[in-house]
């Protein structure tokens, strides 16, 4: 069951990943923002850190995306007071990725392509408070 209002922003840079899980998440009950790279993402969660707007729940996060990296954007927003639970996908398969992702504050790391039952399962847990 999906905690009430839980919202997930997909940033990535491939369209028809986010339209896809944008679907399936919205299907799932999930209300879902959308970022195309690192730069678009952190001015989302800068905009809502700063009262513009909700904070999503959950993050989905790509590594390699125009802009800032997913690492760099997890970078950056660590100094924010409020932000989301980060899930990072990724295409590499370089166990110091998923590492450092997950001392940036990431937690989980998946690797692409995807495991959709396994991200679901991932997002509910992560958009749970607490």
């Amino acid at each position: 069951m999906v905690p009430t209002a839980a919202t997930v922003l997909l940033a990535d840079d491939d369209d028809g990943f986010r339209r896809t899980l944008r679907q399936v998440l919205e299907e799932e009950g999930y209300a879902v923002m959308e970022a195309s790279n690192g730069v678009e993402t952190i001015e989302l969660l800068a905009s809502a850190a700063d009262g513009q707007g909700p904070v999503p729940d959950v993050l989905v996060l790509d590594v390699c995306m125009p802009g800032y990296s997913g690492l760099g954007v997890l970078s950056v927003i660590r100094r924010f007071d409020e932000r989301p639970r980060a899930i990072v996908v990724t295409g590499m398969v370089d166990p110091s990725v998923r590492a450092f992702a997950r001392r940036l504050g990431a937690v989980f790391v998946m690797a692409k392509p995807i495991d959709l039952d396994r991200l679901l399962s991932e997002v509910l847990a992560a958009a749970k408070p607490g």
